[in-house]
């Protein structure tokens, strides 16, 4: 038996029987077994003469779930840079694949749920309770907070639009 093929042998192993499932896929042990099986059953996806299914679903999540690199999962796996890359978009096909059986899209006229939630944002509008005392204006009330805010935005677009973003201070 060759070396790579005894690592990635050890490394299906290490992840089925170690109890680090979880932190090294993100996924359990049992529902790493079930993915397996629903991706081969119902999204059609197959092992090839070199590679379990097991195999090519784990460097999937390996990639996905860890933010690793092709190459970083080629190099673990003592595969080739392409076959990382081939396997990966077979079971993200099989997995858009599942979509029709796992996630329900939204049905109905988009323009009448737009109406109803005008309609019920405007009532809520309507009906909200109103406050017994009137407030101060903004800006006298709150120490001067408001009219600071103003200048800091005014100095700030004037820093946007000079040409050497410089801020004219003799103002």
């Amino acid at each position: 038996m060759l070396h790579r093929q005894q690592v990635r042998e050890g490394m299906l192993n290490y992840l089925s029987t170690s109890g680090r499932c979880r932190d090294l896929i993100r996924m359990s042990e049992n529902a790493f077994k079930i993915l397996c099986q629903k991706l081969e059953s119902d999204g059609g996806l197959r092992p090839t003469q070199r590679m379990t299914i097991e195999e090519q679903v784990a460097r999937f999540l390996h990639i996905v779930g860890n933010d690793f690199r092709n190459h970083f999962v080629s190099w673990c796996y003592r595969r080739s840079g392409s076959a990382t890359s081939r396997h990966f978009h077979r079971v993200l096909n099989a997995i858009i694949s599942l979509e029709d059986h796992y996630i329900k899209q939204p049905s109905g006229d988009t323009e009448d749920r737009d109406r109803e939630l005008e309609d019920e944002v405007m009532h809520e509008l309507l009906n909200a309770p109103q406050d017994e005392e009137p407030q101060a204006p903004r800006g006298i009330d709150d120490g001067g907070e408001e009219i600071r805010n103003s200048i800091a935005n005014e100095m700030w677009n004037e820093y946007l639009l000079h040409p050497n973003n410089e801020i004219n201070m003799s103002n």
